[in-house]
């Protein structure tokens, strides 16, 4: 009887131990291990804990434009569910998927989101949070196209939670918080813009490309472009696009419009002429013009030149010239090139009218631009009283390298009313004052000329309108400029 009371004893306990154990499900784990574009975030969360292993996840800018994220329950009877954590706000995800004992769920974040994955299972709750940035994206206006010279173009950054900085080809040029910039230009330049937000720093870069105008060209069938009055010459134009082309040609007195759009015409000039086409280069269409003057022989000369020279006088180029003798001689125009092709006047001596004796004249090129290099060329059209006119040598002279240096101080600054700029000019010529807001909107624009090298004070009367605030004061003379900050009151 004790024997078989012991073996109920023992019976009845491990009946009542087994639902016990059941219950407990011993062994069962719902530990979760969190995914990124599938390489694991960090170490498996331990079941029923949750924020101790929170996510952060900063994208770089060649990243896919989308983000896949995952989680694994250490139980394959796992329940998944996904929602977006809006400060105390929790919104459900549908979207998401479960896939082989893996929760997934892909994202497109425009700002910073917080993603909640929920495991149960084990009878435990554990959730991790991926807080996802963005992806920092930068786009233009021009897109992938090329652009001409001076084009305004629109960049667009996203992805940013703080400020955007602009660069361009690696020097700072602007900043904000909206990341939409407005630029200009003039050479392909490589335009870089950086964030930083409380977790992330994201730097992407644009390329806009910006076409040659000088790739246009314009050339005779005559080896010499010297012919006989009302002589036959071909001209041809090249690098642009046949059927936009636009001609003309300038005798020295009357421009005539050519009725012509081809890439080549017919002329017969009767006196000296220079032919000039513009048209759309490729690639971007971006104007370009070539001229060609065709030189008409057989033309007795009324003025006989004895002499005519350049040479530097202190500061500017002197021309001197000379005529034997003169018959009904009106003017002579003083003409310069900066390449040796095309030219333009930029002033001009009364002529002796009829003489027989010696007659000297000079000439100070006191505009010659600042900017200019290498060498500079001058020729003479001398012009009689009945309209013709003939060319005289062209006579070149090397431009000296100014050791000046461009700079400019702006003051007070900042400012409440009235501000000035000091420039230390670098010769004879323009200068432009440019005033841009921060997105690079022009608000204003003042042309001063010098007379020379040396100090310049200018006030810009005009910045009296400009509303309290941080703006760009743009200096430049010739090549040479520099950008100041400007801020007022």
């Amino acid at each position: 009887m004790k024997t078989l009371y012991t073996f109920l004893t023992c019976f009845c306990l491990s009946l009542f131990a087994l639902p016990f154990v059941s219950n407990g499900q011993a062994g069962c784990s719902n530990q979760l291990t969190a995914f990124i574009n599938g390489v694991q975030q960090g170490q498996k969360i331990p079941q029923g804990q949750s924020g101790v292993a929170d996510i952060t996840y900063c994208p770089t800018t060649n990243s896919n434009s989308s983000i896949q994220l995952s989680g694994a329950s250490s139980t394959s009877a796992a329940v998944y569910k996904w929602e977006i954590v809006t400060g105390t706000t929790v919104t459900p995800v549908t979207s998401g998927t479960v896939s082989g004992g893996t929760a997934f769920l892909t994202v497109y974040p425009s700002t910073s989101t917080v993603y909640r994955l929920t495991s149960t299972g084990c009878s435990k709750i554990t959730y991790v949070d991926f807080t996802i940035n963005p992806i920092l994206t930068l786009t233009s206006s021009a897109g992938s196209s090329t652009v001409c010279p001076g084009t305004a173009v629109t960049l667009n950054a996203s992805g940013g939670n703080g400020t955007y900085v602009l660069k361009a080809n690696g020097a700072t040029i602007d900043s904000n918080t909206s990341g939409v910039f407005t630029v200009t230009p003039q050479a392909s330049t490589t335009y870089t813009v950086e964030t930083t937000s409380a977790t992330c720093t994201g730097t992407v870069s644009q390329k806009i490309t910006v076409a040659t105008t000088s790739n246009l060209s314009l050339n005779s069938n005559d080896a010499d472009n010297n012919v006989s009055p009302g002589g036959s010459v071909i001209l041809t134009a090249g690098g642009g696009t046949s059927g936009s082309y636009t001609w003309k040609a300038y005798n020295g007195f009357t421009t005539t419009t050519i009725p012509s759009s081809g890439a080549q015409i017919t002329v017969n000039p009767l006196r000296t002429t220079q032919y000039t086409v513009t048209g759309p280069t490729t690639p971007a269409n971006c104007p370009g013009t070539a001229s060609i003057i065709i030189t008409v022989n057989g033309v007795i000369l009324p003025v006989e030149f004895a002499s005519f020279s350049a040479s530097w006088n202190s500061k500017a180029p002197l021309l001197t010239w000379a005529t034997a003798s003169e018959k009904s001689s009106e003017s002579f125009v003083v003409e310069r090139s900066l390449d040796g092709i095309s030219f333009v006047a930029i002033g001009q001596r009364a002529g002796a009218g009829s003489t027989m004796s010696r007659t000297e004249y000079s000439f100070v090129d006191a505009g010659l631009p600042s900017f200019a290099t290498g060498t500079v060329y001058y020729r003479l059209r001398q012009v009689n009283t009945d309209g013709t006119f003939a060319y005289s040598s062209v006579a070149a002279l090397q431009v000296r390298t100014s050791k000046a240096s461009f700079k400019a101080s702006a003051f007070p600054n900042p400012f409440d009313k009235n501000v000035a700029v000091e420039v230390e000019s670098i010769g004879a010529g323009p200068i432009v004052f440019t005033v841009y807001d921060v997105l690079g909107k022009k608000l204003l624009t003042r042309t001063v000329t010098t007379s020379g090298m040396g100090l310049q004070k200018v006030g810009l009367p005009e910045a009296a309108t400009l509303r309290g605030g941080v703006y760009y004061l743009t200096i430049r003379q010739g090549a040479q400029q520099q950008v100041l900050k400007l801020s007022r009151k």
